[in-house]
């Protein structure tokens, strides 16, 4: 049927996307940012599958498979709740964290494989800005060199840094910066 073989591309992705995992090394913060970067690189390689993920909800997690087939999708929900499971997170916070992580991460993947980069459209914002009168718009023309020139290569990892300094808020204050 069509949902099994969008569900069968699916779960080929998460396969693939498991089998470049590195052993975890027991500190969640790197843990996390090295699962999402290897996230991000792989909706950017694979954006077929990501444009399809963005646009529906089935099998953004699970997969349909048959008696005996891993559901790939699945094991990595899996490690991801137990990286964060394992750093003492509550369930709440934790399921939360997975949700948030997930969400920034294929956003930027998208923003990067759609061209929705402002570096992407540089000219084109850095003219316009400067077409209008300085005095109208000056926050525009305060930051137009800099906003103008964001990437992911800029972008993504900082936000990610932010995302998971953030999640640390949620420890108790006897497990924040422990490993």
């Amino acid at each position: 049927s069509r949902d099994d073989l969008i569900s069968g591309v699916a779960n080929r992705y998460f396969k693939e996307r498991f089998s470049r995992l590195q052993a975890l090394t027991g500190d969640w913060k790197k843990d996390l940012w090295r699962e999402a970067n290897q996230s991000f690189a792989m909706g950017v390689e694979y954006g077929g599958v990501l444009r399809y993920m963005m646009s529906h909800n089935r099998f953004r997690l699970f997969q349909q498979v048959s008696e005996g087939e891993t559901d790939y999708g699945m094991l990595y929900l899996n490690r991801i709740a137990s990286i964060f499971k394992s750093a003492g997170f509550k369930p709440k916070h934790a399921a939360m964290g997975y949700h948030l992580l997930s969400q920034f991460v294929m956003t930027s993947a998208y923003a990067q494989v759609s061209r929705q980069l402002p570096a992407f459209h540089a000219h084109y914002i850095q003219d316009h800005i400067d077409s209008a009168p300085q005095g109208e718009l000056s926050g525009a023309h305060y930051f137009s060199q800099a906003f103008s020139t964001l990437d992911s290569d800029t972008v993504f990892p900082e936000g990610l840094r932010l995302l998971i300094d953030s999640f640390e808020l949620w420890l108790p204050p006897s497990k924040r910066g422990n490993q």
